[in-house]
């Protein structure tokens, strides 16, 4: 089913209410789908593709530094008089020698072009140090973009992957509400007949309010993570929509191979290498600001007194501009920015160090949650044998109806709670598998 066509389901079959539910068609998702959308809609990420779109049109102006540069110019009126030029005075040419006075309607042009040789330290068809400079900017941007892709794909997995924890956890909830209720009801059956005390009815109905609190919780967590996951992908908050389980995670590396993946691989220590570089190039590029340049310049000129002849001229020439001194100006601002780069070097042995710790946490996590795993594998073990040795009592009439339905609960509180582990794991194991990814 494409995006439109579940857009277009999203938008025109809400549920207004619980009785309208079974009308309304339920859109399925899978995680890759609930990600992808969130993709297309993520505005941090609109932002950042906005921002990469930035660095490269300021590649391609830095690139025109070196592009060709033509004028023109021109100018028509009248004329009247002598020469006021600071030549034709220093001549001194007597009155009734002069015959420079003039009385005319005239038009002048002028055509200009100028193409740079030699400018901030690299030759015609090389490339300069602002351009590389720019060119790293936007690969800076493209490895920032993809740790974007990487938060809003966890925040994605994270409210889809406990959304059918808590689902599950509630209709797990809801068997032992059934099974608490009915426990109630055979010893209020008793205590009517002074079979028991009062005191084992508390306690029974005590557990019914504590499995109807769980299944209050866990059911109202459940809709809490899937309107959080509608919000990230940006579709209508009064859909009905059913999730895809996901498979079991498989084994996790060893946290050596873990760290080593993430130092390859992690987009936010690509960027910030990325930014020491380009600091590095800022500063070649200041420095080079400061050194000759060379153009090739042509220029071609006319002017007429509104007669037969045109007078025309065309001049071209190799022009140099040698800089002498800026006061250390050019100096200061490299020493400024290689200041910045060895903080963004210390910077990123930070970043280095952090993930390397959330990577260790979360693999403490997976081991811790691994334990618990293996402890209750072992108690559900014990807690099924146990319901089988109820329901064998029972039918020889040695243990009363509410003992099995003790049992069967208590069974199905371990099997809710390794259930809940398992989906813990998936979310830790899917945060280390992006980590380390190289896509």
């Amino acid at each position: 089913m494409s995006k439109s066509v579940i857009f277009l389901l999203l938008v025109f079959f809400p549920i207004s209410d619980a009785g309208a539910a079974s009308e309304a068609v339920s859109v399925t998702y899978s995680l890759e789908t609930c990600i992808e959308t969130a993709y297309d809609y993520a505005p941090i990420l609109n932002a950042g593709a906005a921002r990469l779109d930035s660095a490269h049109a300021l590649t391609e102006l830095k690139k025109t530094e070196f592009a060709p540069v033509f004028s023109m110019s021109g100018s028509t009126g009248y004329y009247s008089g002598e020469s006021v030029t600071a030549y034709s005075a220093a001549r001194d040419i007597l009155e009734e020698q002069s015959k420079l006075s003039v009385s005319s309607m005239f038009y002048q042009g002028t055509l200009r072009g100028e193409v740079p040789l030699y400018k901030n330290g690299a030759w015609l068809g090389s490339l300069s140090d602002a351009v590389r400079a720019a060119e790293i900017g936007a690969e800076e941007q493209e490895w920032i973009n993809r740790d974007i892709h990487i938060s809003v794909a966890i925040a994605v997995a994270r409210s889809y992957i406990f959304a059918l924890k808590h689902l599950r956890a509630a209709d797990t909830e809801k068997k032992i509400v059934e099974l608490r209720r009915r426990n109630y009801d055979l010893l209020q059956a008793k205590a009517d007949q002074h079979l028991i005390s009062e005191n084992e009815v508390l306690k029974a109905r005590v557990r019914v309010a504590e499995a109807e609190k769980n299944f209050g919780m866990n059911a109202r967590a459940a809709d809490y993570y899937k309107q959080s996951l509608l919000s990230l992908m940006g579709a209508d908050a009064a859909v009905s929509f059913e999730l895809q389980d996901i498979p079991d995670s498989g084994m996790i590396p060893q946290i050596e191979i873990l760290i080593e993946d993430v130092r390859k691989n992690h987009p936010l220590i690509k960027a910030q290498e990325a930014r020491v570089r380009k600091l590095r190039a800022d500063a070649e590029s200041v420095r080079s600001e400061n050194k000759p340049r060379l153009f090739l310049t042509a220029e071609y000129n006319l002017a007429n007194g509104f007669k037969d002849r045109i007078k025309d001229n065309f001049i071209s020439a190799i022009k140099a501009e040698i800089p002498f001194s800026d006061g250390g100006q050019t100096e200061k601002k490299a020493a400024e920015v290689l200041a910045r780069v060895k903080a963004e070097e210390k910077q990123l042995l930070v970043i280095k160090q952090e993930l390397e710790e959330k990577i260790r946490d979360l693999y403490f996590q997976a081991e811790q949650t691994d334990i618990q795993i293996e402890l209750i594998r072992h108690q559900i073990e014990q807690l099924s044998e146990e319901v089988r040795l109820h329901d064998a009592m029972f039918r020889q009439n040695l243990i009363p109806r509410s003992a099995v339905y003790d049992s069967d609960a208590r069974l199905l509180q371990s099997e809710s709670e390794r259930s809940s582990l398992g989906y813990d794991r998936k979310t830790i194991v899917f945060q280390l598998e992006l980590m380390r990814s190289e896509k």
